[in-house]
C-alpha cells in the first residue's frame, strides 16, 4: 500500500512539473516529506548511526533532477543535512552556517557577484558541502567516523529582478566562484518574507 502512494507522489510530481514548466530549464520545483525511519534505506540509517546522535528526522526530497533521502541531525552543535540516493549512499553532507562566517574574500566575491546582477538580494541560507574525498592536498574534518573534504557552498537567496520576486539557489566554488543558479519555484503554502 505504501509503495502505491510513493509512487502517485512521484508520478503526481512530476505531472506537475510537466505541465507548470516554464520555456527555460533553470527552474526547479522541490518539494520534502518527513518519512518514518523504517521507509529509509539500510545504508543510510547504518552511515547516521555512526555518528551516535540523539536525533534524526528523515525526509524523502525531490525536484526536477533527483530523488533524495535526507537526514537532518546536529553534530557536535553543528545543524546539518546529510543526503543518500534512494539505494542509501552517502552523497553529501550540507553543514548550515551563517553567510558572515565565510571568509571576506569569499564573501566579498560573491555580494559583488549578486549586486552586479540582483539590486536587491537577502541570503536566506548558506551551507558548505562535505564529500568523501581522496584528494590528499584538501582540507578534511571528521564528522563522527567518517572524513570528508569540503566540496563548495550553496547559498539559497530571494532577490528581486526586473519587477519580480525571486528564489534562486546558487552554488560557488570554495574559492568563491559563480558555478550555477537554479530558480526555486515556490508552491503556494510556502511563504518567504523579502
Amino acid at each position: 500500500m505504501g509503495k502505491k502512494i510513493l509512487i502517485f507522489k512521484v508520478l503526481f510530481l512530476f505531472m506537475s512539473v510537466i505541465l507548470n514548466s516554464k520555456s527555460y530549464a533553470q527552474n526547479c520545483y522541490e518539494k520534502e516529506d518527513k518519512i518514518k525511519e523504517k521507509k529509509v534505506p539500510y545504508r543510510a540509517k547504518k552511515w547516521i548511526e555512526s555518528l551516535s546522535l540523539k536525533r534524526v528526522k528523515w525526509f524523502i526530497e525531490q525536484d526536477c533532477k533527483e530523488i533524495l533521502i535526507e537526514a537532518q541531525v546536529n553534530i557536535e552543535h553543528e545543524k546539518c543535512n546529510i543526503e543518500f540516493d534512494t539505494l542509501g549512499y552517502f552523497l553529501v553532507l550540507e553543514q548550515h552556517m551563517n553567510f558572515l562566517e565565510l571568509k571576506d574574500s569569499i564573501r566579498f566575491k560573491i555580494t559583488h557577484y549578486f549586486e552586479a546582477h540582483y539590486p536587491k538580494f537577502k541570503v536566506l541560507k548558506t551551507q558548505k558541502h562535505w564529500i568523501n574525498s581522496n584528494n590528499v592536498n584538501q582540507e578534511k574534518k571528521y564528522w563522527g567516523a567518517h572524513l570528508l573534504s569540503p566540496y563548495l557552498y550553496e547559498l539559497t537567496l530571494s532577490c528581486k529582478k526586473d519587477g519580480q520576486f525571486l528564489v534562486l539557489d546558487v552554488l560557488i566554488s570554495l574559492q568563491g566562484n559563480f558555478i550555477t543558479e537554479e530558480e526555486i519555484i515556490l508552491s503556494i503554502d510556502e511563504n518567504l518574507e523579502y
